[in-house]
């Protein structure tokens, strides 16, 4: 008696593997764009407040003011200089002892959003970390989520989001 063996998969078990393989990744697909947004706010908290920091232990450390540009709207960017002024948009224009210090929020699909105007001025002082009463807050959203970047009296910076995030706490 001869055996003979199969080899390989017949059609049918091919037809339904790939069936299967496509219900699976059509019931992930929605879970996947919400993880993807939730990594790129979180990403962008996390330039913005580290940008923030950044500022503040420079304007201590060299004991000279620095200031933090924000820009909202549809060319999201914040920049760092020790000169009067910058536009983060413009590439090479915020110097920070002559380091290039800006970041863009466009390619993580995140935006600022400010109120009261669409740019503003965060100067941290080289003595105190900021001037008093200067506290302020940046919010950064994007389709599904909302964050803040706050500001303390003292140039401290912290991130919190509206709505449960794991690794950051609620605002």
């Amino acid at each position: 008696m001869v055996l003979y063996f199969k080899k390989g998969f017949s059609l049918l078990e091919t037809m339904v593997f790939i069936v299967i393989m496509g219900i699976v990744v059509a019931q992930g697909i929605p879970s996947f764009m919400q993880w993807k947004k939730q990594e790129a706010l979180f990403a962008s908290l996390s330039k913005v407040t580290s940008l923030l920091k950044h500022g503040r232990q420079y304007a201590l450390s060299h004991r000279r003011s620095v200031n933090i540009i924000v820009q909202s709207g549809a060319n999201s960017c914040v920049g760092i200089t020790t000169l009067a002024t910058c536009d983060c948009t413009v590439l090479n224009s915020c110097q920070n002892h002559s380091n290039r210090s800006s970041i863009s929020l466009n390619p993580l699909n995140t935006e600022i959003q400010l109120f009261g105007g669409t740019r503003k001025v965060i100067t941290f002082d080289g003595t105190h970390g900021m001037s008093f009463n200067s506290a302020t807050s940046v919010t950064v959203k994007n389709s599904l989520y909302t964050g803040k970047v706050i500001v303390s009296n003292t140039g401290r910076a912290r991130a919190c989001v509206s709505t449960s995030l794991p690794g950051l706490p609620l605002c």
